[in-house]
């Protein structure tokens, strides 16, 4: 059986008094009992931190013999628990390139040998090899490229359509749950960066509607689940949600990242939203869409993403072709600028050419005459010593 580069094993047990170290090919860690097969396919190889209510672990998959994350929950509530089956459920139900896998025995319960200590939820999922838009972030503290916020942009709204058309709201978007698939490189490939695929991570927050009239209108009277800086006031209050929530916490991670300033610090009373423009440099049409995106007002927002993404569609069409769009007066004015501009590049390449041309002739007449200039010297020389020019040479 090959294994991987790892040569021990790593105890999930929360309370194990010696987790680390195990040996490979253990079945039961040695310091507390618990198992270390994990629902016969995965081998915990070491933790990789915990975050809200759970333990992060690399493991080992026996069957697809590559690595995966395995996320345990700790909290032992029944609300908690309720979160953590709901994302199990979203991510197993979803196959999105932009969204990691969980396979349909990636959600177990471990059980322990004693029977008096409560099983732990258990979630095994693809592995993102790559850096989140947060760790970006700490390499452009002025803010990312407008180009680079584009595409991330567009990406992200193909995942939550794909979210969307299951009736499901993320509920938790932020730069620090958005990823790229590619390690990242030193120093950093700006290339790299802009054209990888963006992943959406953690659903733990994630809203799965149920009853038909959710499923007709995509909204929702939830728990609230708040990350400051991010969060639209509805869900601040547990009110209802829908598309627009992502789309207002999505803007919001889009002018943190084009800013490098978090958003809580942009905040404006007399605006009652963010003063960000005279932060970054921003197409006007592009910062546009983002100020409509994060309005407090959950229904003056864009309530699709087709809405956002046609809107996004015409703004890069503009930049790569400026003139579509233009009425005749604008067409008229853009089309003479761009002649005046290709003249004047015309005459300047003509200048440089006649120049050269110029400088040419001149160096020519120059050497012409320098050598004419000699000759005469060699006469007149001749001529005072009293000798024929032609004797003053003698071959040989």
């Amino acid at each position: 059986m090959y294994q991987p580069v790892s040569s021990t094993i790593h105890c999930i047990n929360p309370k194990c008094p010696k987790p680390a170290g195990q040996p490979w090919g253990n079945k039961f860690c040695q310091g507390c009992g618990a198992p270390l097969e994990l629902n016969q396919r995965y081998i915990p190889l070491y933790s990789i931190g915990t975050g809200g209510f759970s333990a992060l672990y690399t493991v080992w998959d026996l069957q697809a013999q590559t690595e995966k994350v395995l996320k345990v929950l700790l909290e032992p509530s029944a609300k908690a628990l309720e979160l953590f089956s709901q994302e199990a459920f979203v991510l197993a139900k979803l196959r999105h390139p932009g969204i990691p896998k969980v396979e349909a025995d990636g959600y177990f319960f471990l059980r322990k040998r004693n029977a008096a200590v409560s099983p732990l939820p258990c979630l095994v999922m693809e592995k993102i090899h790559g850096p989140t838009l947060e760790q970006i972030l700490d390499y452009y503290p002025q803010g990312c490229p407008e180009v680079w916020l584009m595409n991330w942009l567009n990406q992200a709204l193909d995942i939550l359509r794909e979210l969307h058309r299951h009736q499901i709201i993320h509920r938790d978007l932020k730069p620090s749950n958005l990823m790229l698939r590619s390690p990242l490189s030193f120093p950093v490939d700006a290339h790299q960066i802009q054209h990888n695929q963006l992943v959406m991570i953690d659903f733990g927050g994630a809203k799965q509607l149920k009853n038909p009239d959710q499923a007709s209108t995509l909204t929702s009277r939830t728990t609230r689940l708040v990350s400051p800086g991010y969060s639209p006031p509805e869900q601040i209050v547990g009110a209802w949600v829908n598309p627009a929530t992502d789309f207002y916490s999505l803007g919001r991670s889009c002018i943190h990242l084009l800013t490098g300033v978090f958003p809580g610090e942009l905040e404006d009373p007399e605006l009652a939203g963010l003063k960000w423009r005279d932060r970054t440099a921003i197409t006007p049409r592009f910062a546009n869409l983002l100020d409509q995106m994060v309005l407090s007002d959950n229904a003056l927002r864009p309530q699709t993403t087709l809405e956002i993404q046609t809107a996004l569609f015409q703004i890069v069409r503009q930049h790569k072709y400026p003139w579509r769009g233009l009425s005749p007066g604008e067409l008229a004015f853009y089309g003479i600028k761009t002649i005046l501009i290709q003249l004047d590049w015309g005459l300047t390449i003509l200048s440089e050419f006649l120049g050269k041309l110029l400088l040419s002739l001149l160096t020519a007449i120059l050497e012409t005459a320098w050598e004419m200039g000699l000759a005469g010297m060699g006469g007149s020389l001749g001529d005072c010593l009293g000798t024929d020019p032609g004797l003053l040479y003698h071959p040989g």
